[in-house]
């Protein structure tokens, strides 16, 4: 069967974007009931999407909840002290995370150090919070410092950078003569 030449002359839609482009018009340029239609499928795309995402999420809550199967595992999770029914694939795999920690892999560390950061709040708190709490004052009413906290922003506010002279312990004397240090390779 003989193969069909495209026709060049015409621009193709699907690579083309200027032809897109063409085709594309403002949501704002609609009338009322399509934008309302074209939201209502955007709100359903995102409720399957997101059904979805908790499909895969409880399957895979399954798949580390389950006893590891291969002795060779389970040998290796006793050898860190863990009982019989502490031997799932969730375990394994913190194990792992461990062990590629341990060989100095910095992503398996920052992984870590984090569950260790959010297990602390949690023993401390008792839930996992990310929150920042901002303290608004009502409208009408005022803030009064309290002495300290007034001493704090004078300080703040009368600071120069240009005139006041570091802290260095010991004093500048030490320092004075740093220009003198020079490195000599021979």
């Amino acid at each position: 069967m003989p193969r069909v030449k495209a026709d060049r002359s015409r621009p193709d839609p699907r690579t083309d974007f200027s032809v897109q482009k063409k085709n594309l018009v403002n949501l704002a340029d609609r009338p009322p009931e399509e934008r309302r239609r074209i939201a209502k499928l955007g709100a359903q795309a995102r409720i399957r999407k997101k059904e979805e995402k908790m499909q895969l999420q409880k399957c895979m809550r399954e798949l580390l909840d389950m006893p590891t199967n291969k002795p060779k595992q389970k040998q290796l999770l006793k050898s860190f002290g863990f009982n019989d029914e502490q031997l799932t694939n969730k375990t394994l795999l913190m194990v792992a995370l461990f062990q590629k920690g341990l060989t100095g892999d910095v992503s398996a560390i920052r992984e870590t150090i984090g569950m260790m950061d959010k297990l602390d709040m949690f023993e401390q708190s008792g839930e996992l919070t990310n929150n920042v709490v901002i303290n608004l004052v009502p409208v009408g009413s005022s803030y009064v410092p309290g002495e300290r906290e007034a001493e704090e922003i004078k300080e703040v506010e009368n600071y120069d950078p240009l005139s006041d002279e570091p802290e260095i312990p010991g004093g500048l004397d030490e320092w004075d003569d740093w220009e003198e240090d020079t490195y000599d390779p021979e």
